[in-house]
Protein backbone atom coordinates (compact mmCIF):
# COMPACT_ATOMS: atom_id res chain seq x y z
CA UNK A 1 0.00 0.00 0.00
CA UNK A 2 2.54 2.13 0.53
CA UNK A 3 4.28 1.88 -2.86
CA UNK A 4 7.50 0.34 -1.32
CA UNK A 5 10.02 -0.96 -3.27
CA UNK A 6 10.43 -4.90 -2.53
CA UNK A 7 13.73 -6.83 -3.03
CA UNK A 8 16.07 -9.48 -1.29
CA UNK A 9 18.62 -9.36 0.87
CA UNK A 10 20.44 -12.01 -1.71
CA UNK A 11 19.89 -9.54 -3.87
CA UNK A 12 20.55 -5.98 -2.76
CA UNK A 13 22.85 -3.67 -5.21
CA UNK A 14 24.30 -0.25 -3.73
CA UNK A 15 21.41 1.34 -6.54
CA UNK A 16 18.70 0.91 -4.04
CA UNK A 17 16.11 3.10 -5.28
CA UNK A 18 15.11 6.02 -2.82
CA UNK A 19 12.07 6.21 -1.71
CA UNK A 20 9.39 3.35 0.73
CA UNK A 21 11.90 0.36 0.93
CA UNK A 22 11.34 -3.36 2.27
CA UNK A 23 14.73 -5.72 1.87
CA UNK A 24 13.22 -9.05 2.97
CA UNK A 25 15.13 -12.19 4.54
CA UNK A 26 18.13 -9.91 5.66
CA UNK A 27 19.38 -13.15 7.86
CA UNK A 28 19.25 -15.93 5.57
CA UNK A 29 21.53 -13.02 2.77
CA UNK A 30 25.09 -14.13 3.36
CA UNK A 31 27.00 -11.50 5.43
CA UNK A 32 29.04 -9.87 2.60
CA UNK A 33 31.11 -6.28 2.90
CA UNK A 34 28.48 -5.53 -0.23
CA UNK A 35 25.55 -6.76 1.53
CA UNK A 36 25.93 -4.99 4.57
CA UNK A 37 27.27 -1.66 3.45
CA UNK A 38 24.04 -1.44 1.39
CA UNK A 39 22.31 -2.54 4.68
CA UNK A 40 24.05 0.56 6.29
CA UNK A 41 23.05 2.79 3.37
CA UNK A 42 19.48 1.89 4.03
CA UNK A 43 19.29 2.83 7.41
CA UNK A 44 20.99 5.97 6.34
CA UNK A 45 18.55 6.93 3.49
CA UNK A 46 15.50 6.04 5.69
CA UNK A 47 13.18 8.96 6.95
CA UNK A 48 9.72 9.98 7.13
CA UNK A 49 9.52 9.78 3.63
CA UNK A 50 11.51 6.79 2.66
CA UNK A 51 10.76 4.05 5.54
CA UNK A 52 12.48 1.02 5.85
CA UNK A 53 11.12 -2.36 6.89
CA UNK A 54 13.23 -5.48 7.18
CA UNK A 55 12.52 -8.87 7.51
CA UNK A 56 14.42 -11.86 8.31
CA UNK A 57 13.03 -15.26 10.47
CA UNK A 58 15.38 -14.55 13.68
CA UNK A 59 14.59 -11.33 15.66
CA UNK A 60 16.98 -8.65 14.00
CA UNK A 61 19.60 -8.45 17.13
CA UNK A 62 20.38 -12.05 16.62
CA UNK A 63 21.30 -11.60 12.76
CA UNK A 64 24.67 -11.78 11.88
CA UNK A 65 26.78 -8.71 10.07
CA UNK A 66 30.25 -7.81 9.08
CA UNK A 67 29.66 -3.98 9.75
CA UNK A 68 29.98 -3.27 13.38
CA UNK A 69 28.32 0.00 13.16
CA UNK A 70 25.28 -2.59 11.62
CA UNK A 71 24.86 -4.40 15.22
CA UNK A 72 23.55 -0.84 17.11
CA UNK A 73 21.30 -0.47 14.43
CA UNK A 74 19.88 -4.35 14.21
CA UNK A 75 19.51 -4.03 17.78
CA UNK A 76 17.68 -0.73 17.92
CA UNK A 77 14.69 -2.39 15.50
CA UNK A 78 11.15 -2.60 16.52
CA UNK A 79 10.77 -6.40 15.94
CA UNK A 80 7.85 -8.33 16.14
CA UNK A 81 7.15 -12.09 15.30
CA UNK A 82 4.17 -12.58 12.63
CA UNK A 83 2.06 -16.13 13.22
CA UNK A 84 -0.92 -17.61 11.50
CA UNK A 85 -4.12 -16.33 12.54
CA UNK A 86 -5.97 -18.62 15.03
CA UNK A 87 -9.79 -19.68 14.63
CA UNK A 88 -10.96 -16.73 16.94
CA UNK A 89 -9.21 -14.07 14.85
CA UNK A 90 -10.22 -15.48 11.37
CA UNK A 91 -13.89 -15.92 12.53
CA UNK A 92 -13.75 -12.67 14.17
CA UNK A 93 -12.58 -10.59 10.62
CA UNK A 94 -15.38 -12.79 9.04
CA UNK A 95 -18.24 -11.62 11.03
CA UNK A 96 -16.71 -8.15 10.74
CA UNK A 97 -15.99 -8.19 7.16
CA UNK A 98 -19.93 -9.52 6.56
CA UNK A 99 -21.09 -6.71 8.75
CA UNK A 100 -19.25 -4.01 7.24
CA UNK A 101 -21.26 -5.37 4.39
CA UNK A 102 -24.65 -4.83 6.94
CA UNK A 103 -24.89 -8.86 6.61
CA UNK A 104 -26.25 -11.07 9.38
CA UNK A 105 -24.82 -14.51 8.91
CA UNK A 106 -25.10 -17.44 10.62
CA UNK A 107 -22.37 -18.66 13.01
CA UNK A 108 -22.47 -22.26 10.92
CA UNK A 109 -21.68 -20.46 7.99
CA UNK A 110 -18.61 -19.00 9.42
CA UNK A 111 -17.13 -21.66 10.86
CA UNK A 112 -17.88 -23.89 7.81
CA UNK A 113 -16.33 -21.33 5.36
CA UNK A 114 -13.20 -21.27 7.90
CA UNK A 115 -12.89 -25.20 7.10
CA UNK A 116 -13.19 -24.86 3.69
CA UNK A 117 -10.98 -21.80 2.98
CA UNK A 118 -7.36 -20.97 2.78
CA UNK A 119 -6.49 -19.66 6.27
CA UNK A 120 -6.15 -16.33 5.23
CA UNK A 121 -7.67 -12.54 5.86
CA UNK A 122 -6.89 -11.77 2.21
CA UNK A 123 -8.70 -15.42 1.37
CA UNK A 124 -11.56 -14.85 3.39
CA UNK A 125 -12.13 -10.65 2.04
CA UNK A 126 -11.81 -11.89 -1.11
CA UNK A 127 -14.21 -14.70 -0.03
CA UNK A 128 -17.01 -12.24 1.24
CA UNK A 129 -17.02 -10.23 -1.36
CA UNK A 130 -17.74 -13.02 -3.70
CA UNK A 131 -20.96 -14.28 -1.35
CA UNK A 132 -22.28 -11.01 -0.74
CA UNK A 133 -22.25 -10.56 -4.39
CA UNK A 134 -23.90 -14.06 -5.49
CA UNK A 135 -26.26 -12.98 -2.67
CA UNK A 136 -27.49 -9.79 -3.76
CA UNK A 137 -27.46 -10.88 -7.61
CA UNK A 138 -29.66 -14.35 -6.29
CA UNK A 139 -31.94 -12.64 -4.03
CA UNK A 140 -30.94 -15.01 -1.73
CA UNK A 141 -29.13 -15.23 1.87
CA UNK A 142 -25.56 -16.32 3.13
CA UNK A 143 -26.11 -19.29 4.25
CA UNK A 144 -24.93 -22.88 3.72
CA UNK A 145 -26.40 -23.61 0.52
CA UNK A 146 -24.68 -20.30 -1.20
CA UNK A 147 -21.57 -21.40 0.53
CA UNK A 148 -21.75 -24.60 -1.03
CA UNK A 149 -22.75 -23.40 -4.45
CA UNK A 150 -20.13 -20.75 -4.42
CA UNK A 151 -17.05 -23.39 -3.19
CA UNK A 152 -18.48 -25.67 -6.29
CA UNK A 153 -18.35 -23.14 -8.34
CA UNK A 154 -14.06 -22.34 -7.20
CA UNK A 155 -13.46 -25.88 -7.38
CA UNK A 156 -14.54 -26.19 -10.80
CA UNK A 157 -12.68 -22.93 -11.79
CA UNK A 158 -9.57 -24.14 -10.59
CA UNK A 159 -10.62 -27.90 -11.55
Amino acid sequence: MSGATVVSARGISDNLPRGPLAIEDVDSAPVTLARDSVLFAAFEGADSTAPLILTGREPPASWARGLPDLASRFAALAAFPLREPGEDMLAALTHKLFADRQLAVPNAVITRMLHLLERSPGAIRDFVARADAAALAQSRPVNLSLLRDLIAEEEGEVG
